[in-house]
């Protein structure tokens, strides 16, 4: 049997990083929820969409130091793999981000996804990063 997993916000949870991220750069006020779509809203509103695709690029790319796993996740496929399945990671995303940087996501997914489930995922084998949807 294969499992598939999307990594973005299934494996990796972004929501205080963002926040966290948003309001160091000065991009939103403490006050806005601390929530992916509270900081997303809260620029778009402003007319700063362009700052909060920027934003993404350092999430995924750098930020990504910053994230943990959503609690349960990596025993839940530490358990799969004991039980057979082989499980799959997959991820919708560019290589470089639209906006700032150059950051190669794709190195930080990766770099991520060994850090916190090398000991029991063959990254080079089990993820797949795909640039269109």
């Amino acid at each position: 049997m294969r499992v598939g997993i999307d990594l973005d916000n299934t494996i990796a949870c972004y929501d205080g990083l963002i926040h966290a991220a948003a309001v160091e750069q000065s991009l939103v006020p403490a006050d806005v929820a601390p929530t992916k779509s509270a900081v997303r809203d809260y620029l778009r509103a402003a007319g700063r969409e362009p700052l909060w695709t920027e934003l993404q690029g350092y999430i995924y790319g750098p930020g990504m130091d910053r994230v943990q796993p959503f609690p349960g996740v990596v025993d839940f496929i530490a358990a799969a793999g004991a039980k057979g399945a082989e499980v799959m990671i997959v991820s919708h995303r560019s290589r470089r981000p639209y906006l700032g940087p150059p950051h190669d996501l794709h190195a930080s997914a990766r770099g991520w996804l060994a850090r916190h489930l090398g000991a029991i995922l063959a990254v080079d084998r089990q993820v797949h990063l795909a640039e269109t949807k």
